[in-house]
């Protein structure tokens, strides 16, 4: 079973090369290879002691037939390709505890920039009840520090996770 499971994943690398070979790069990045690489080295790790990722072999012989048939990449309107990678990922991140790439930096920024915003909210609805510059002229350079500190705070649980294997 496990030496199924290493020549599945060599055959999918294989086919994810000669295509990068002949699209361009535009076409490249919709199909993401190079996530449907570091997907495959994954369960292929993981595949010794998760069941899930045992099954995840039909998910990639999915996409390998399917989606690298030279017919598919013309005929690009499938939805199921995106459900079979994103269903990868959910295991993969929910299970193993694995992040894709810059997760907590777009979540931390995301988290506050709103946080920020809404404060800044409050401040002009203060100035519509006469505090005027003291709501504002805190709020405002404080969105600034905010969203810089949680960038660097986000960038570094990023460093640290991928110190620690833990990126998709």
């Amino acid at each position: 079973m496990m030496e199924n499971m290493k020549e599945l994943i060599n055959l999918i690398r294989g086919k994810i090369c000669r295509l990068e070979k002949r699209v361009n790069n535009q076409r490249n990045n919709k199909w993401e290879q190079p996530l449907i690489k570091r997907l495959a080295n994954r369960v292929d790790i993981f595949s010794v002691e998760c069941k899930e990722c045992r099954s995840i072999k039909d998910n990639f012989k999915y996409i390998c037939t399917r989606h690298y048939a030279e017919s598919e990449i013309i005929n690009n309107n499938d939805n199921n390709y995106e459900l079979t990678t994103k269903q990868i990922i959910h295991h993969l991140k929910k299970k193993h505890r694995l992040v894709i790439e810059k997760q907590y930096v777009r979540r931390l920024v995301f988290a506050s920039l709103v946080f920020g915003l809404i404060l800044i909210l409050i401040g002009y609805g203060l100035l519509y009840f006469g505090i005027t510059l003291l709501a504002l002229s805190v709020t405002i350079p404080a969105l600034f520090g905010r969203v810089i500190f949680s960038y660097t705070l986000g960038y570094l649980l990023d460093l640290r996770a991928k110190k620690q294997g833990r990126v998709i």
